[in-house]
């Protein structure tokens, strides 16, 4: 028996790595049980997975999500959190200020109120858009960086105990390599011969890429909040994909 297919309303968003808006549907119960399912998991790459499928899932048209920059990731999950869900969500915290105890001398017990903290998804600032991609380094040789992406992320949850981290994000947020006579891609080499050339760099010239690194875009939401209870004044500090995934 053939059952009525439902149609959905379709929504843009504008994405840091691509330079025309991708469209979109809101997820359906199937998308919304990966995510619930990747939020009990609470781990970074059940989430990052989960997420991909989503997005391939409701994203229409072509979309390269494996080179696709975190930031889009966060982007695009938020929006598609509040098309589906709801723009605003309270996320509940503890109260962690630290009160005398009544009860017992000389001793502090934590107020623990549950304080609500309204997050719009809408409504997310992202921070280090303007971080430079071009970094010269001598008077021959420059770089061209590149925000991390999804296949990094993917790459650095199946690192070795004696992989060395910085090394392995640097390396993966090259796009170009040139000197005065050609442009090497990224993507032509390889993950040891890209490490191999950082650690080829002088310490101040290899401090330019980590900056690089340190000041990557990210969403970044602050919300100051009383509570209700003992009044103390809470700054709450939610970053990147795992924060908003809550």
């Amino acid at each position: 028996m053939k059952l009525p297919q439902q149609t959905y309303p379709i929504y843009e968003v504008k994405l840091v790595g691509q330079k025309d808006p991708i469209k979109f549907r809101p997820f359906t119960v199937r998308e919304e049980k990966l995510l619930l399912m990747a939020a009990s998991a609470g781990e970074i790459d059940t989430i990052v997975n989960s997420l991909k499928q989503i997005i391939n899932n409701c994203v229409i048209g072509d979309f390269d999500v494996d080179n696709m920059p975190m930031i889009d990731l966060e982007v695009i999950f938020c929006h598609l959190r509040a098309r589906s869900v709801g723009e605003v969500s309270q996320q509940v915290y503890k109260c962690k200020n630290e009160l005398p105890d009544q009860s017992v001398i000389d001793t502090k017990k934590t107020c623990g109120m549950l304080i609500q903290v309204p997050i719009n998804y809408l409504q997310i600032p992202i921070i280090n858009l303007d971080t430079e991609k071009h970094i010269k380094l001598t008077d021959e040789i420059g770089v061209k960086m590149k925000f991390p992406t999804y296949s990094l992320i993917q790459r650095l949850t199946k690192l070795k105990e004696d992989d060395d981290l910085e090394l392995i994000i640097a390396a993966g947020c090259l796009d170009l390599i040139y000197d005065k006579d050609a442009i090497y891609k990224a993507s032509d080499c390889t993950e040891d011969e890209l490490v191999l050339f950082l650690q080829g760099l002088m310490g101040d010239k290899y401090q330019k890429i980590k900056e690089f690194v340190d000041k990557i875009p990210q969403s970044k939401l602050v919300v100051e909040k009383d509570c209700p209870k003992c009044g103390f004044h809470h700054t709450f500090t939610l970053e990147g994909l795992e924060d908003f995934f809550a």
